[in-house]
């Protein structure tokens, strides 16, 4: 990838004109659409999957590797009910999604071992379709002949075309249109087509999704699922949960500031004294200003305790919390044990 592309982490948007064909098309058969779940694993600011989830009615899910991007993300998606995950969108895993939408990064995985990310993202993304799910696929045209061996195993149909005329010359991009069939079978030619033309691709592709049936009455309910993680990672998904927002919000409005869900114990405010909860917090006692931090001392007891030969004293480490004042018009310090 170049320079440019690892800064922007391999966001490239999908061109406005290739954005609008494909949302008008997929719009033509809302009927069979409208309702399901549409997941976009490289949703970048969501532009692209709000636009094709209002035209469809479908409900819009998105995964965004980088922190701003996927704040505008959630934003977007909100007004229609959609869900935005913050992370690496190869270490979510999915199911029970009608419309895949997937505009991967254009890289190498590991140039030495010869994969291509596309490749791992339409691997790592396909099995989240439903049978008679639709793939929109944008990649460049030369990662076609390694992509197209399982689009040629696993879809029913499915036809490859160019972007529209001024937008397909910076990657040659290319749009790979399928429909997932139900069983493995081979429906395609196993070599890969030549790319058509963009009218023609459209026309082309409207065949391949007039197939598609309307939703029954059982529908798999979409499901994203995050792989094991650390605590940090693990507190930052929760950041993002209905239940955290509803009670931070809550507590915010009522007490300025976020409250535990149950009262803190003093063992519970020991520690977060020792955790520099209150550093540098600056209050006021007598009319006098101080600044507030807080002391973590080990020390040495002596304790009695009951043993087989009868009551002994012996030794025991134990940590004492504290506080250290600073006057702020004298310099003075007071130490609270």
């Amino acid at each position: 990838m170049r320079l440019e592309g690892r800064t922007k982490a391999g966001y490239y948007p999908t061109p406005p004109k290739t954005l609008e064909g494909l949302a008008a098309l997929l719009g033509g058969f809302r009927k069979a659409l409208e309702g399901e779940a549409a997941l976009d694993p490289c949703a970048g600011e969501g532009e692209a999957l709000a636009r094709v989830a209002e035209a469809t009615g479908t409900k819009p899910y998105a995964i965004e590797l980088d922190e701003e991007r996927a704040k505008a993300c959630r934003a977007r998606l909100a007004p229609l009910g959609g869900t935005a995950l913050q992370g690496d969108s190869l270490e979510v895993e999915g199911a029970g999604f009608r419309l895949l939408w997937l505009n991967p990064p254009y890289d190498w995985a590991e140039p030495e071992d010869g994969r291509r990310l596309e490749v791992l993202f339409l691997r790592h993304w396909w099995p989240a379709l439903v049978p008679d799910g639709v793939l929109v696929l944008l990649i460049p045209e030369k990662v076609v002949p390694a992509v197209w061996p399982m689009v040629a195993r696993e879809a029913a149909e499915g036809v490859v075309f160019a972007l529209p005329e001024g937008e397909r010359e910076r990657f040659g991009q290319v749009v790979v249109l399928a429909r997932k069939q139900a069983y493995t079978w081979q429906s395609l030619p196993e070599e890969p087509p030549k790319p058509l033309p963009w009218e023609k691709g459209l026309k082309e592709a409207q065949e391949v999704l007039e197939g598609l049936w309307p939703p029954g009455d059982k529908r798999e309910k979409p499901v994203l699922r995050t792989r094991p993680q650390g605590l940090e990672g693990a507190l930052a998904e929760a950041r993002h949960s209905p239940l955290w927002t509803a009670v931070e919000a809550q507590t915010v409005a009522e007490s300025g500031g976020f409250r535990p869900l149950l009262p803190l114990r003093q063992a519970h405010l020991a520690l977060l004294v020792a955790g520099g909860l209150l550093d540098l917090q600056e209050v006021v006692l007598d009319g006098v200003p101080h600044a507030v931090l807080g002391t973590l001392r080990k020390d040495t007891v002596e304790i009695e305790e009951e043993t087989e030969e009868g009551r002994k004293r012996i030794e025991r480490e134990v940590f004492r919390v504290g506080l250290v004042l600073l006057n702020l018009r004298t310099g003075a310090l007071t130490e609270v044990a």
